[in-house]
């Protein structure tokens, strides 16, 4: 997982001060969740309004469930890889079946980092606790992104120029048609790594795009379906010694911030 020992001492010191008071501390995060995520309220059907959420008892009740989760992969990570794995590959299971992308993890990710700041303050949580944080999480979304992809046969007719028989897919690889989709997408793409940095320029290409895409009816989960797919070809192509779990993290940071400017435009 590439955490060391003194890496998962500082996760697991700071994780066992902020849970010990997982009431508050689960209800304060949960209200901070959604504040953030609005929409992330209605996966949670047994939640109240939001102006009833601190102190609930189905909030704390949750909040109880998610810690003892993490608290479970933080003493299996490396220790018991086969354990960590099996855990988040289930996890991936139940939350494909809710409609969870691989983008709702990173913004849980930054609100929960967001809380432990805050809580425990930024004279605990230093940089290099950070850091160790974000390997630990890191490991965790390496091993849930998989899990939460989908075969999207019905994407196909949104593409008018790709000719398929009886539904064999395989039988565009080398066309024309699919040589000329994918340079267009990947001369965009290279544009937008290359933009890095560069606000402006960055943020109008996805204006753009956005605004192309909602005249096809594409959706923002179509944008998230799309990230769990590169991210997985990513893995699948380079290898786990290029394509790290950091290297997992850095590119998921990367495509949230991609969806993020794309959203409102849908």
């Amino acid at each position: 997982m590439g955490l060391s020992g003194a890496e998962k001492a500082l996760v697991k010191s700071t994780w066992d001060a902020y849970v010990a008071d997982t009431p508050g501390n689960g209800s304060d995060f949960f209200v901070r969740l959604f504040s953030e995520n609005p929409s992330f309220l209605a996966l949670f059907k047994s939640f109240p309004p939001s102006d009833e959420l601190p102190g609930h008892k189905e909030v704390v009740k949750q909040a109880v469930i998610d810690f003892q989760f993490i608290s479970k992969l933080l003493d299996n990570v490396d220790e018991n890889p086969g354990a960590f794995e099996e855990a988040l590959q289930k996890l991936a299971v139940t939350h494909k079946k809710r409609n969870i992308t691989a983008d709702m993890f990173e913004r849980f990710r930054v609100t929960l980092f967001g809380a432990l700041t805050d809580k425990l303050g930024a004279g605990v949580m230093t940089g290099e606790v950070v850091q160790a944080w974000t390997k630990f999480y890191a490991a965790i979304v390496a091993v849930v992104t998989p899990g939460l992809l989908t075969e999207n046969p019905t994407y196909i007719p949104y593409f008018k120029v790709f000719k398929i028989q009886n539904g064999d897919l395989q039988a565009l690889r080398g066309t024309p048609e699919m040589l000329k989709q994918t340079e267009l997408n990947f001369n965009f793409f290279g544009k937008l790594v290359n933009g890095i940095g560069n606000d402006e320029p960055f943020k109008g290409d996805l204006v753009k795009l956005s605004v192309r895409h909602k005249a096809y009816r594409i959706t923002l989960d179509m944008f998230n379906t799309l990230g769990g797919v590169i991210l997985a070809e990513l893995a699948d192509k380079l290898g786990s010694d290029l394509y790290t779990s950091e290297a997992n993290a850095a590119w998921l940071k990367f495509y949230t911030n991609i969806v993020k400017i794309v959203e409102p435009g849908l």
